[in-house]
């Protein structure tokens, strides 16, 4: 009766294991420094960059840090 009606079930086959973690390694302390530079340097132009002035695009109304747009 059961091969007329379909049949067994078949089971399910785990996943294989996942590979293991990277173990992680020690950064120098130099390496670590230069990251911090480069991140507080990123951080300070991006401030710098929202109030200069581009004088190539026209001024549209908005508040600008040198006054009242156009």
């Amino acid at each position: 009766m059961g091969k007329a009606f379909g049949g067994g079930t078949k089971k399910a086959k785990a996943p294989a294991p996942a590979a293991p973690a990277p173990t992680p390694t020690e950064v120098d302390a130099q390496v670590k420094q230069k990251d911090q530079d480069r991140r507080r340097q990123r951080i300070a132009a991006a401030g710098r960059g929202g109030t200069i002035l581009n004088q190539g695009t026209p001024l549209t109304g908005q508040s600008t840090i040198l006054g009242r747009g156009a």
